[in-house]
């Protein structure tokens, strides 16, 4: 059955009235009761049917979007459902019991959430869409994320001011056990994955028509931009550019424009979480940005805690410094619509959620398996946060495009216009909501960009340490040979074998660059090596994961870590060996 909302689109959410209801902000389905809380903030609704094509064909064509970055055209409806209500991969257990027909076989969500209304005892339901299935929850039912794919839930009833989408955890979360955890939230349950999003009805992400892209890294402002994990982009509208297609996609997180062109046209390429942008071996762009569709929240700091089962982005050697490692990190996560965590290691690099790769815990315990404290690998997790990727309400923001691109790079954006429009208005606890600069509050300029290279000051540096380390060579050399030349010395001038302490240095370079070179895929895994502590050389496992068990007796026992894939990059050994006690000591 077709929805119908009344109301004009994009119309002023609707304030409840003394009786509960507000004016024109009402969900209907046919004759049957409201199916949402009056007030609950809403997208706009087409009329549009699934007749034509069954649930599995819809969560096939939003999966397959999901894997290759590209969401699917004209395929998935175009209507969409409250927003902050459901839970997308999960599901609550046990099952509603006493209950005949179960499961029962319905057309969408809105129809198993209305079965769940009018049958007594139910106040969960959760709805499969490849084979229709809904089944329903009582009071006790907990919400766990389910192990087949396809699969949304919720309550009953859609809260008027979703709790999921504006808390914040009390001071217990993550607590040692599943209940504590999820008593520490004040809806009861954590917020999942991208719950706070706009969806259309057959699950796929909608777009955030208020705040549709913020550009966080620019190659104009000296970000290299050679990212791994790009898809390329054939199919571009007479007229719409790369950088429009991104902007009008909800999982395009990194776009890049590259001089291989087919008929005088540069080659598109597109990504959900561009991986190595700044060392990596990838394309070398014309033109490329970074961008966030949305705003984000700041639900946890979780510096000097090491969250399992995340994804490396970069090392630590490919930033100049701890703080541009975190300000890269960071924005490495925002621009990933799935990541809700991001951790930067000054020893093992950036690491972000990427449940492609593999999931995080849901809920998060803090039992030694699904994170841990207190151990070395976390006391180098220099800074981290759990967000929350969200579509609010503000009005619209124009969208930062470029003129179109037709063999030479677009004109440069400054600082200030590419982080335009980025709400500031929240405060939490890790810091200022909605702006991906917050991180480093204190070192930078309001607006400014993070400028790859070496700054010029730095530059100066260097090239005053380089002149004084000639002269004291000089000098040393002129020490040498006068010495050489007395009675009773040993050695020659030059050339004796030995007879330089230069000759006895390894000629190799970095130790790191053979163990790296050959990871130009995102999801590779280097071997393990020499510098790894001990307790941490595992062996690998199928899927390409390292696996096997951690020794009993440690304290990551039941679960491999996220930090344990690589050589421990080598030159950080004068970084801090304890987190620091303050999150502004991030910077």
């Amino acid at each position: 059955k077709p929805l119908s909302r009344r109301g004009a689109p994009h119309s002023p959410r609707p304030q409840p009235s003394a009786q509960g209801g507000g004016s024109g902000g009402r969900w209907r389905l046919g004759p049957h009761p409201h199916l949402v809380a009056p007030g609950l903030p809403t997208r706009r609704v087409r009329q549009c049917q699934l007749g034509h094509m069954s649930g599995l064909r819809v969560w096939r064509q939003a999966l397959l979007a999901l894997l290759v970055g590209a969401p699917p055209r004209a395929v998935l409806s175009q209507e969409t459902v409250p927003t902050g209500c459901f839970n997308y991969g999960y599901k609550f257990t046990p099952a509603l019991q006493n209950v005949t027909g179960m499961p029962y076989i319905l057309g969408n969500i809105l129809e198993c959430q209305q079965k769940c209304r009018s049958t007594a005892g139910c106040f969960h339901f959760a709805y499969w869409f490849g084979n229709k299935e809904c089944w329903l929850g009582d009071l006790q039912s907990k919400m766990v994320r389910a192990l087949t794919k396809g699969v949304l839930c919720g309550p009953a009833y859609c809260p008027e001011e979703p709790p999921a989408c504006t808390a914040i955890p009390g001071p217990g979360f993550p607590a040692s056990t599943d209940e504590a955890t999820r008593a520490a939230w004040p809806g009861g349950e954590q917020p999942t994955n991208l719950q706070c999003w706009p969806r259309q009805l057959g699950g796929f992400p909608d777009r955030c028509h208020s705040r549709m892209a913020t550009v966080l890294e620019d190659t104009a402002a000296g970000w290299p931009g050679r990212c791994d994990n790009l898809r390329r982009i054939d199919d571009l509208e007479p007229g719409e550019t790369c950088q429009l297609r991104c902007f009008n996609s909800a999982l395009c997180g990194v776009w890049s424009v590259e001089n291989i062109s087919q008929n005088g046209v540069p080659a598109c390429w597109h990504g959900m979480n561009g991986m190595n942008c700044y060392k990596g071996s990838g394309l070398t762009p014309m033109r490329a940005q970074r961008i966030m569709h949305g705003t984000f929240r700041v639900l946890m700091n979780t510096m000097g805690m090491q969250i399992m089962n995340l994804t490396r982005a970069f090392e630590s050697n490919e930033a100049n410094t701890v703080k541009d490692g975190i300000r890269r990190c960071r924005k490495t996560c925002l621009s990933y619509l799935f990541c809700q965590f991001w951790q930067y290691s000054n020893v093992w690099g950036c690491w972000i959620e990427d449940p492609s790769a593999k999931k995080t815990a849901y809920p998060l315990v803090n039992n030694g398996v699904d994170m841990v404290t207190e151990v070395d690998t976390a006391n180098t997790v220099k800074a981290g946060e759990y967000i929350q990727h969200f579509c609010g309400n503000e009005p619209e923001v124009p969208l930062p495009t470029d003129s179109p691109i037709t063999g030479a790079a677009a004109a440069p954006m400054t600082g200030r216009a590419a982080l335009a429009g980025v709400n500031n208005a929240h405060k939490t606890l890790g810091g200022e909501d909605g702006n991906p600069e917050d991180v480093a509050a204190g070192t930078m300029e309001a607006g400014s960009m993070v400028q790859g290279g070496i700054p010029t000051w730095a530059s100066i540096l260097i090239g005053f340490a380089i002149a004084l380390c000639v002269v004291v060579l000089g000098i040393a050399i002129w020490i040498t040979v006068i010495e050489a030349d007395k009675p009773g010395t040993r050695g020659g001038k030059f050339g004796r074998p030995g007879s330089s302490r230069m000759s006895s240095m390894s000629s190799g370079g970095d130790s790191r660059a053979s163990s790296f070179a050959s990871e130009a895929q995102p999801f590779m895994h280097g071997s393990f090596g020499s510098h790894m502590p001990q307790s941490f050389q595992m062996q690998q496992q199928a899927g390409g994961y390292p696996g096997g068990m951690p020794p009993t007796s440690h304290s990551l026992a039941g679960q491999a870590a996220q930090f344990l894939h690589w050589n421990q990059p080598q030159g950080y050994n004068h970084m801090h060996s304890q987190p620091p006690q303050n999150h502004h000591n991030w910077m």
